[in-house]
């Protein structure tokens, strides 16, 4: 049997995974590419599902911001009403609602199991460019990377998929079934 709020959907030799699953939509479950192996118990679920399982679900906002009007910061407070441990990303460090803000990707105190990006083109580049490192760092996939809408530029888009990164354009936030407009600047 899955953790509580998972769902692990069989196919044949694979599985469907979601963290949510009152709000599970195509782009918030994966298919694994990896067979299907027995956790200790004799329940299957995918290997590379297992380890994250077992903490807290972890989301990158890559562009956090301290400002509450933009959405780098939205995305931060929508995350954290939904019980995510947020790990922020802005060169400016400091703290961000509370959250230690971490001023590189490579900073990252392991690998999140969502990343979203709030950046212009080249920063967004460089940003995937360091979450395909830190996946062959720790030797597994980041669930999504979500390039949120000003983010999605066809050549960003490309680069994502270049690398093989589970790329997502849609705005993360409405991704969990919240809307921007529920974080007010105030």
């Amino acid at each position: 049997m899955a953790p509580k709020g998972v769902l692990v959907i069989q196919v044949g030799e694979r599985a469907m995974v979601g963290w949510n699953p009152g709000r599970v939509r195509e782009d918030d479950a994966r298919m694994s590419a990896a067979p299907l192996a027995p956790m200790p118990d004799g329940d299957p679920l995918v290997p590379h599902v297992a380890a994250p399982l077992a903490r807290k679900r972890a989301i990158a906002i890559i562009g956090a911001s301290a400002d509450r009007a933009k959405f780098g910061n939205k995305a931060v407070r929508a995350y954290a009403a939904e019980g995510w441990e947020i790990w922020p990303v802005n060169p400016k460090g400091g703290e961000i609602e509370g959250w230690q803000v971490y001023t590189l990707v490579d900073r990252l105190p392991g690998l999140p199991d969502r990343a979203s990006l709030y950046l212009k083109e080249q920063a967004a580049l460089s940003a995937l460019d360091a979450l395909a490192v830190l996946e062959h760092q720790y030797g597994r996939a980041i669930f999504d990377v979500y390039l949120n809408p000003g983010v999605g530029r066809k050549t960003v888009r490309e680069h994502a998929d270049a690398l093989g990164l589970n790329r997502v354009s849609r705005c993360s936030i409405r991704a969990i079934g919240r809307v921007p407009k529920e974080f007010p600047a105030e």
